[in-house]
């Protein structure tokens, strides 16, 4: 049977109540669970009594000025029983976080040793500097720093969109094609740049990266070689490939329509930019992992 809210908690449609769902508020994120997962570790400050100081009645919720990453690990832990220190945060600053809400090792046996396994540690021999390198550009979260790394890989993007958006304008589609110096100009060398540090942003996430066959796997990372590979081919193909003599029964114009509409497909390839911005938007990322669970049928 259907399910439905209703004063906090959790109803069947014949009305008999099931369960208390509360809400929690951590630094303007909200999270829902049931008070019972709460209760199982009555210790804790989110399971016991003291969890009515958080209240706010502003918001009508409990409310934590916390790690909002940190605490997903924490609600995980209540439902789950273990904990799991997430890639995004320091060590040190998820114990700060487990010491505020009062989860120790006599509320989970394996705490500390679970804290200790993030999955890049699998990697023994990564270098310290490889290490934060990587929550930088790599793994947007709660670091001031990641966040500007973050901001500033958003700027490129947009920039990038808008010049690939303006191209398709009649007046600079005409001044791009006739190759007038400024606006021919302007055009490539915003594109120059913007690429520039795509190439820059892949190369340095390819080298800090635990493990390069993870890297290889991941999504996100294809996606940014594609973002990348047509403009590198247009540059060889327009100033480095010398025309090619027609050979035996084919007409030069033939051929010249046949390298533009290559050209036309690679320029189209840029678009596969818009998608990078799904590192940074989580409803971005639910388009790009339902793209790849789909690709067997959008084979057939």
């Amino acid at each position: 049977c259907s399910l439905r809210f209703e004063n906090g908690y959790c109803q069947q449609e014949n009305g008999v109540a099931e369960q208390k769902v509360i809400k929690i508020n951590v630094s303007g994120y909200k999270y829902y669970t049931y008070l019972s997962t709460l209760n199982n570790y009555p210790d804790t400050l989110l399971g016991g009594p003291d969890r009515e100081l958080h209240f706010n009645k502003e918001l009508k919720c409990y409310f934590f000025d916390r790690n909002r990453k940190a605490f997903e690990a924490i609600l995980n832990f209540y439902r789950t029983g273990h904990l799991q220190c997430p890639n995004s945060v320091e060590i040190k600053e998820f114990e700060g976080e487990l010491e505020f809400f009062r989860i120790t090792a006599r509320n989970n046996q394996d705490t500390d040793v679970a804290v200790s396994k993030r999955k890049p540690h699998r990697h023994r021999n990564w270098p310290r500097w490889q290490r934060r390198i990587y929550y930088v550009v790599a793994e947007p979260g709660e670091d001031i720093r990641s966040r500007v790394w973050a901001f500033v890989d958003t700027i490129f993007i947009l920039c990038s969109i808008i010049l690939f958006i303006a191209e398709t304008e009649p007046f600079f589609k005409r001044k791009i094609a006739a190759k007038e110096p400024v606006w021919y100009n302007i055009f490539f060398w915003g594109d120059a740049g913007c690429v520039l540090f795509f190439t820059f942003d892949f190369c340095i996430r390819l080298i800090v990266w635990p493990g390069k066959l993870s890297f290889l796997k991941s999504v996100l990372n294809w996606l940014d070689f594609l973002a990348i590979m047509p403009f590198f081919i247009m540059i060889v193909t327009e100033h480095l490939m010398a025309p090619s003599e027609p050979a035996e029964g084919q007409d030069e114009e033939n051929i010249a329509k046949g390298q533009f509409v290559a050209l036309k497909v690679l320029r189209l390839m840029r678009v596969i930019r818009l998608l990078k911005l799904a590192r940074h938007s989580d409803q971005l990322m639910i388009i790009v992992n339902v793209l790849k669970k789909s690709l067997n049928e959008l084979s057939i």
